[in-house]
């Protein structure tokens, strides 16, 4: 029994999982606060739609060569927007 929670407990040891446990808390914190807005705003597709939208972001500024993180907010964003104009300027 000893072994194995040596075995569960020596990954975390390394600093890169570390900072990969602490993202993952940060990213499943922010995730599960942002889906309950969106959910009470009628909005619960928006998280998917703005999810698929950032992907051509990253790809765009990866030809580029520029930091990806600067696409995907930027499309993001723009997803955002570009959605919000579309339900209160048309029947859609």
């Amino acid at each position: 029994m000893n072994d194995l929670m040596e075995l569960l407990i020596t990954p975390f040891t390394f600093p890169f999982m570390q900072k990969a446990i602490i993202t993952a808390l940060v990213t499943g914190t922010v995730c599960a606060i942002l889906s309950c807005f969106l959910i009470l705003k009628d909005s619960s597709l928006m998280g998917d739609a703005i999810f698929h939208a950032v992907l051509p972001g990253i790809v765009i500024t990866f030809v580029i060569g520029i930091p990806l993180s600067t696409g995907a907010f930027i499309s993001g964003i723009f997803c955002a927007f570009a959605t919000d104009y579309l339900k209160e300027n048309s029947r859609i």
